[in-house]
Formats: structure tokens, C-alpha cells, sequence
């Protein structure tokens, strides 16, 4: 067993005995998982009664050391507090960033049961899930999460300060110099962006009333655990409170979704807001599809502020 490993068996047993697990007692097996560049995962599986049944949870290290890392761990840490007992997120037991057991923060999740599925080749039953729990999402209040007084409070702000991080965290800091090309190359983002905003602005698309949602931030297929029909979505560090037009725009963009797909997902998606249909969100990424015909995945990429 490795250093991390003995420092996960290190961390769960001190959970165990303040009582975070209150179900987990007796000894249990440590295993890695796929984790990618960010994090490294391993679950903790205790074996029970009657035989051959188990529970298990996931640990989830932090492997990079930047004060954005760890302030997005507290974000994640705090809307999933905000989400428990809902079936769109696992639990979160604990988060622990003391660095006793770790340099990075680490949490203790559910595991989910279930697997990953590719989003371009879903059934249609299972989009329209999809869509229902991204209705779910969207239209809970989030005032609960208004703890940054600095944060948008409309979609104007919104669209303002997010296309400025992003423009932000893509351009050189200190002594960094761009490659040969590359300068040209962001600035002639930088003009794409700027336009994509404005003709935003000259549709009226940021004038509505219509309050901001939280977001997943990162519908992509690994981020996705269905179980059955029922989808469970993990990997909330991009989680934010914005524009729910932008959330849905991204899903289509990644998954290439048809007619007939964007359909089933809006029917699930619709569901959730009885009389109140979201003619806006539906009317931007209408808008911003036809903006670029012909180029399916690359207009949301592309104006980087929906």
C-alpha cells in the first residue's frame, strides 16, 4: 500500500471514530480509481451483513497545489451540503482540508452505483432524464449560496464576469511571453468574444428578470453516473450560479445533440417548471445555434460566454 493509501485508511478511520460514518464499523478494503489530472480517487469499502452486501465511499484527493484548487473545493464542498438528499448529487461527508492527513484537500463521498455512459449515443428515454434533472437543478432558489457579495446578481453581471475570468485565466501573468502567432491568435478571440457579447446585448438576451440557477458546470459523459434510467451527477468543482441557458448550450454543444434529442431533453427539462416554460433559455441557445450554422460544437466554444 502506498503513502496516500495508508493516509486514506488513516483519514476514514478517524471518520469513523468521530461518527461521520455512523453505519461503517469493522475493517475495510481500500482500492484506486481512474481519477484524471486533478484529483485521485479511492474507495473504501466496508464488507456487511448479510453476507456478500457492502457500502462503500470515495475519497477524493486534491494532487494540485493552487489556492483556486482549494477554493473551488470549498465551493463544491458547500453546494453539495446545499444538494444533500437530492438524487442529482452523491452525499458529501466530510471535507477535510486541516492538511493533517493530506497537503490538499480531500472529501469523503457516496460512492454511486452505477456507470459512466457516452452522452452522443444516450437513448432518447434517458436524455429526457437528463434534461428532467437539469430542470431540477435550475430551479432551485439559490439564495441560501449568495455568500460572495462580490457575486452577479443578473445575467448582465453574469455574462460580464464570466466572459472577464475567462478572458483572464487564458492570458500570460508576470514575465510570460506568448509564443510567436499565438498573440494574434488570442486577440482575435478576444474580438470574437467581445462580439458574441454585444450581439448578445443587441438581442435583448440579458435583459430578463429571470433569476440566476446553479450550475453543474461540466455535463460531460464521465461526470454523469446513471444507475438504471436514473442519472447522478458528480464532479461539481465548476459548479457556479449563472446563466441556465449557458448549462444547457454546453450539453448540446458536447453531446452534437439533433432535433429529435434536443427535443426529449427539453421535455424532461420543461417538466420541471409546470406553467413557467424557460422561453428565455430556450430562445438564447436557439439564437446562438443559428448564430453559427454549419459548425455544430464550436459556437459555444467559440463566443465562450454561454
Amino acid at each position: 500500500m502506498d503513502e496516500r493509501a495508508q493516509r486514506v485508511r488513516a483519514y476514514v478511520r478517524s471518520l469513523q471514530s468521530k461518527g461521520v460514518l455512523p453505519w461503517a464499523s469493522g475493517a475495510f478494503g481500500i482500492e484506486p480509481m481512474p481519477g484524471g489530472e486533478r484529483h485521485q480517487l479511492f474507495k473504501v469499502r466496508w464488507q456487511e451483513h448479510p453476507p456478500g452486501t457492502h457500502r462503500a465511499v470515495v475519497v477524493r484527493l486534491n494532487v494540485i497545489a493552487r489556492d483556486k484548487e482549494r477554493r473551488k473545493s470549498h465551493r463544491e464542498a458547500r453546494v453539495l451540503v446545499f444538494l444533500e438528499g437530492r438524487r442529482s448529487a452523491p452525499r458529501l461527508y466530510d471535507l477535510d482540508d486541516s492538511r493533517h492527513y493530506f497537503p490538499e484537500p480531500a472529501m469523503c463521498l457516496a460512492y454511486i452505483e452505477g456507470h459512466c455512459r457516452n452522452l452522443s449515443a444516450l437513448p432518447l428515454p434517458h436524455i429526457t432524464a437528463l434534461g428532467r434533472t437539469i430542470g431540477q437543478l435550475h430551479r432551485l432558489d439559490t439564495s441560501p449560496l449568495d455568500k460572495d457579495g462580490d457575486a452577479p446578481t443578473d445575467l448582465g453581471q453574469y455574462l460580464i464576469h464570466h466572459v472577464e475570468a475567462g478572458i483572464n485565466a487564458r492570458v500570460p501573468t508576470g514575465d510570460m511571453v506568448l509564443p510567436e502567432g499565438l498573440s494574434e491568435r488570442c486577440w482575435q478571440a478576444h474580438r470574437r468574444v467581445c462580439m458574441a457579447m454585444l450581439h448578445g446585448f443587441n438581442d435583448h438576451l440579458f435583459d430578463a428578470d429571470e433569476p440566476l440557477s446553479l450550475l453543474h458546470g461540466d455535463l460531460i459523459s464521465p461526470n454523469i453516473v446513471w444507475h438504471a434510467n436514473t442519472p447522478t451527477l458528480i464532479d461539481w468543482e465548476d459548479t457556479r450560479v449563472g446563466d441556465p441557458a449557458e448549462e444547457v448550450a454546453y450539453f448540446f454543444t458536447e453531446t452534437q445533440c439533433d432535433t429529435q434529442r434536443r427535443q426529449a431533453f427539453w421535455h424532461g427539462y420543461s417538466s420541471q417548471y409546470r406553467d413557467e416554460f424557460p422561453l428565455r433559455t430556450t430562445d438564447v441557445v436557439q439564437k446562438l445555434r443559428c448564430r453559427h450554422p454549419g459548425r455544430p460544437g464550436r459556437w459555444q466554444r467559440g463566443a465562450h460566454c454561454w
